[in-house]
């Protein structure tokens, strides 16, 4: 009687044509399409959260503390989710930044020439002011080389606005 020794657990399972087993004994898939490999990042940044969250405490306001403990703090901003959000911020701070130079250079934008004036000069010889330092500016009137023409000032102290009507 020859009969076959058969394991006792059960047949062995063998790994899939498509896996790769790591020395750390991880699985990793081979040749997956572009909608399995977002599914299988979405389910794995799922377990990371689930993993995270079962670490809180289950009180709404403990989590809040918990979060706000510098250690936490400095855990968060140095992982990978922290990098993400790092570079959330700065990109909407930039863009914020942006529209916000915008808006300062159309608010003075009235106060500056018009570039049609300038017509070939340079802007240093434009905006060349002569005024003689040793009389104060009130009252006085301030003649500029490129316009020919006096334009009044209402100045206090040695500072002066010139506005083109």
């Amino acid at each position: 009687m020859n009969e076959s020794k058969k394991p006792a657990s059960g047949p062995r399972r063998r790994p899939g044509k498509n896996t790769f087993t790591t020395k750390s004994g991880t699985a990793i898939k081979l040749n997956r399409s572009l909608g399995e490999r977002l599914k299988a990042s979405r389910d794995a940044r799922a377990r990371r959260r689930a993993a995270y969250l079962s670490t809180l405490p289950k009180n709404r306001i403990q989590r809040i503390l918990y979060r706000l403990r510098p250690r936490e703090l400095a855990r968060y901003w140095f992982s990978r989710d922290g990098a993400i959000m790092a570079l959330k911020i700065v990109g909407v701070g930039l863009v914020v930044g942006f529209v916000m130079v915008v808006g300062v250079f159309a608010y003075f934008r009235k106060d500056l020439p018009n570039i049609k004036d300038l017509s070939g000069q340079s802007l240093a010889a434009v905006l060349h002011i002569s005024i003689a330092p040793d009389r104060p500016l009130s009252g006085r009137t301030i003649t500029t080389p490129s316009v020919n023409r006096s334009l009044p000032t209402k100045c206090l102290n040695t500072y002066a606005t010139l506005r083109s009507p």
